[in-house]
This record gives structure tokens, sequence and C-alpha cells, in this order.
């Protein structure tokens, strides 16, 4: 096969008819397919045996219900075979086109390339004392009713887990990540989001830990958003989400 590994994230209460849905198209394009469900109530993974593991082409996990869609890729990544590149789906993920592996491979397997993903976030892409002039830059609560401004609040979480901010906040959306080998384990080694903004936080982070703390390159597969993998929520132009 061609050296990708594919984790897809599920939210139980959701439902996981999509993910396994999305599982079995692209199953037969890369080496292993990981579905990663976050549970309410679980308290430790349920993972497959060694046996299924050998014999199964897809396989499901179940992991307590922490860290949102990045979570649940870390737990997958640690399953995956240590010299494959990885490709993280959320799982209202559509896949567009049927060569997305030989794509990803492509691309992940160029020298310094640590992530490759369909939708950078424009809004963020700027530099930090532009973004805490913005309209993104508004008050959220953190912790038990204190409140921070956004961009203070991530950049005190970068601070914490040791991550470089570097200049902007350019970031890919956490909707499909691709990592290299080289930069797989950033993915596993850094903490994961409590609540709704720490998981944004955790977002933009992992980006910027691999570009600014690794020296490897964040991109976007294509010029054009979801050139492979689009999403339900978010208009093609990945400018903003659909109205319904």
């Amino acid at each position: 096969m061609n050296g990708l590994s594919v984790v897809i994230s599920a939210y139980k209460p959701r439902g996981i008819a999509r993910a396994l849905q999305l599982a079995q198209k692209i199953k037969m394009h890369v080496d292993q397919v990981f579905v990663v469900i976050n549970c309410d109530g679980v308290e430790k993974p349920i993972e497959p045996s060694r046996a299924q593991a050998h014999e199964e082409p897809i396989l499901t996990v179940e992991r307590p219900n922490t860290g949102m869609n990045i979570g649940a890729w870390s737990h997958g990544v640690s399953l995956c075979s240590p010299k494959n590149a990885v490709l993280c789906l959320q799982d209202e993920c559509e896949l567009q086109r049927e060569d997305f592996a030989e794509a990803y491979f492509k691309q992940l397997a160029q020298p310094g390339v640590g992530m490759v993903g369909d939708s950078l976030n424009p809004k963020w892409n700027q530099p930090w004392e532009h973004l805490h002039k913005s309209g993104l830059n508004y008050p959220v609560e953190v912790y038990q009713g204190r409140t921070m401004t956004r961009v203070n609040y991530y950049l005190d979480c970068f601070r914490r887990w040791g991550i470089k901010a570097g200049n902007t906040g350019r970031h890919l959306r956490a909707l499909s990540w691709g990592l290299s080998v080289a930069a797989r384990d950033a993915l596993t080694k850094l903490p994961l989001g409590r609540h709704k903004e720490e998981c944004i936080a955790a977002e933009i982070g992992v980006c910027r830990y691999v570009e600014e703390n690794l020296g490897l390159s964040v991109e976007q597969i294509d010029s054009m958003p979801f050139r492979y993998f689009s999403h339900v929520e978010w208009d093609p132009s990945g400018i903003s989400k659909k109205v319904d």
C-alpha cells in the first residue's frame, strides 16, 4: 500500500454512521483505518485485540470524551503503524476525490513537510498584533467564571504547553489533518483541550508547534480549500460556514 494510515473521529451520542460510511469509502486506498469514538461515560479506551488489528480493514476504538477531534486523533495516531504518515479526518468530512491518498502521501513525504490539510483558516492567518485588535478577540469564559480575551488566552495556553507562537495565528482547521512521520508525535505529546476554548487553542497550537518548534511546514494541500475532503458545515470557499 502507500504508507498512509487514516484516523476518523466520531462522537457516540451523534452516532457513528457517518464515520463508518467514510471509512468504507476510503479503506481500499490506504493501509489502515481507525474509527475512534469519543464516548461519554467511558473511563479508558476500549481497543481492538492484536488479532483484530491484523485481520480487520476498519478498526473501531472507544475512548473517553476528551479533547474533541484532536483527542480522538491523538489516540488513533498512537495505534497506527509507526512507519506511516497519518491522515486524520472528522466524521463529517465528505470524500471529493478518490486520488486523495496518493495526493496526501506524496505531499507528506516531501522533506520539511509536517502537516497538510484541506482548509487553512484565513481569518487567523494574521500577525498576533492584528488579531489582538480584531473582532476575533472577544472575551471568553475559560475556567469557573474567569474570563480572558481569546488571543491572550490562546497565547497563555501556548506558554503553558511550551509552544512557540511565532508571528501569526496561521493554522489548519481540525477537520482534515495529514501528519508526516516527522510530525505525527506532536499530536500525541501535546496536552488535550479540556473545554471548547482550550480545544481551539490546541487546534492552533499543534500547527504552531509543528512550524515553530519542529521547523516543519504546515500547508493546505491545494490552492482551493476542500479539494479532497469537504465538510458538511463549511462553504466550499473555506471562509465561512454554510447557512441553513
